[in-house]
């Protein structure tokens, strides 16, 4: 009886020791998780501002030098409509955002009940809350990928207006 008794107290320290292992991985891939949240928001911040930057730039143009250029303010009407755009995919990567914020504050409270109440939970229950976790970490990958592009275009948009204006003595030869 007595082995037997050993024997079940040995197995039950194995399972909580794996229960323990699970839900500390949860807590620092939750961690993580934050950690590139803020990351996408930061990114999110610096492409509104090089947005409004983009923006600017085209309505400078637009009030400075294409006023006798057809040709110029077609084309900044263009890139106006193209920054809109940009600004729609903006808000919906705020959108997505929000989302991964939202799942991962529910993974969060799974994973600090378990942490809390590891008795309650199975090593599968946690295994299971892991693969939830990877899984929002992947979607999160994704979207900073996207953020960052956007910040990329926005940085190659910015330079080719900086590029207009610096020639913009060749549109004199453009205006009709």
């Amino acid at each position: 009886m007595r082995q037997l008794d050993a024997l079940i107290k040995d197995v039950d320290a194995c399972i909580d020791g794996e229960k323990a292992k699970h839900s500390g991985s949860a807590g620092s891939s939750i961690a993580d998780l934050d950690d590139k949240l803020k990351q996408i928001e930061a990114l999110k911040t610096r492409a509104l501002e090089k947005l409004q930057e983009y923006n600017d730039g085209i309505q400078h143009l637009r009030e400075n030098e294409a006023a006798d250029c057809p040709i110029l303010l077609d084309t900044l009407t263009l890139l106006s409509e193209e920054a809109k755009a940009i600004e729609e995919s903006i808000h919906d990567l705020d959108a997505q955002m929000a989302a991964l914020n939202e799942k991962k504050n529910e993974h969060k409270v799974v994973a600090d009940d378990a942490s809390a109440n590891p008795a309650t939970f199975t090593p599968k229950q946690l295994d299971d809350l892991n693969d939830k976790i990877a899984d929002t970490h992947t979607l999160t990958d994704t979207l900073m990928v996207k953020d960052q592009e956007i910040n990329d275009d926005l940085d190659r948009r910015i330079e080719e207006l900086k590029h207009l204006r610096e020639n913009n003595g060749a549109f004199d030869n453009l205006k009709v």
